[in-house]
């Protein structure tokens, strides 16, 4: 057993984590079975945890929390409440940081933080790398980006005079929905991935319809998340999906049971897989009308690209009215 002066000395390295992993030591008869290397590896581990959770304890500190006891595991998760397993809500000085989307750096050096709450972003992201694999994910870490303050949308509703439904997989289109009282439809199966629900989502609009809303909203992400892997090839079949099991039986149904109608179809940005990431070049867009015959054509980016852009807020109004 160590003595006490050798004790102290490991105090005074700040080793805390350490000694007491060898006072629990010294009481335990199954330690004394162990070998030299695995009580060292033992010592160490508990050292690292230590240090882990003082962490943890720091940065929960600095957050100001109302409630000194919240605990994350303790969040009820239910579809009722609208909360979300992929945002964080902080204290508003941590807004006050660029940070870079990380689809913006596939294949690329990661790009840290920068400006005034930089420190305090990079040091809980650099604590979660402790966290984060015991949950046995593919992710070994939290990369925060994205902040800003929840906006005040207008209700679409109140704007348009339609009631609209939603159906998608990804956050960021959810909330939109969330916020301008647009409910999102809870369809099994869609992942934001190449393997999500496409007969889902379709069958998902079309009851909805049938139960009366006026315009429902298929978001697929296959395609854009094939662009950002530089996967031309399920690129190619996630456009295939949408013709085959989405849009070619949902114009059928629409044409058999909800005439008139009309579609609009359309990215919300282009993702080059040469390019791997987003860029503010035009989309083209489709708009059909079941009684009115359309100009005909094809729908690429080639076959538009001389068309006159038209500002993508005024396409709704066409739409509908």
């Amino acid at each position: 057993m160590l003595n006490e002066h050798t004790l102290d000395q490991l105090r005074s390295l700040r080793l805390d984590g350490m000694v007491r992993a060898i006072e629990e030591q010294t009481t335990s008869t199954a330690a004394a079975t162990l070998s030299f290397d695995e009580r060292l590896t033992l010592l160490v581990q508990r050292e690292v945890a230590w240090r882990d959770d003082r962490r943890v304890q720091r940065l929960l500190k600095a957050a100001k929390l109302k409630v000194s006891s919240a605990c994350i595991e303790d969040i009820l998760w239910r579809d009722s409440r609208n909360l979300d397993r992929h945002l964080v809500t902080a204290p508003e000085a941590w807004v006050d940081a660029e940070c870079t989307p990380p689809h913006d750096l596939t294949g690329r050096a990661a790009v840290w933080p920068t400006g005034p709450a930089a420190p305090l972003l990079r040091e809980l992201m650099d604590a979660s790398r402790a966290i984060v694999p015991r949950f046995g994910l593919a992710a070994n870490q939290v990369w925060l980006w994205g902040q800003g303050r929840r906006p005040r949308l207008p209700s679409f509703k109140d704007t348009y005079g339609v009631d609209a439904q939603l159906v998608s997989a990804v956050d960021l289109v959810r909330g939109l929905g969330a916020l301008t009282g647009i409910p999102a439809v809870a369809v099994p199966g869609i992942t934001g991935w190449y393997d999500t629900n496409y007969e889902g989502k379709r069958d998902a609009c079309l009851q909805a319809l049938a139960d009366g809303a006026d315009l429902f909203l298929i978001h697929v992400e296959a395609s854009d998340e094939a662009g950002h892997a530089g996967d031309a090839a399920e690129k190619v079949r996630a456009l295939e999906n949408w013709d085959t099991r989405i849009l070619g039986p949902l114009v059928a149904a629409l044409d058999r049971d909800f005439r008139p109608w009309r579609l609009l179809l359309l990215p919300d940005h282009p993702t080059p897989t040469r390019l791997r990431t987003h860029t503010s070049d035009p989309v083209p867009y489709l708009l059909v009308d079941s009684e009115a015959p359309g100009p005909g054509g094809v729908y690429t980016e080639r076959a538009t690209a001389a068309a006159e852009p038209v500002p993508g807020h005024t396409l709704m109004a066409r739409l509908i009215g």
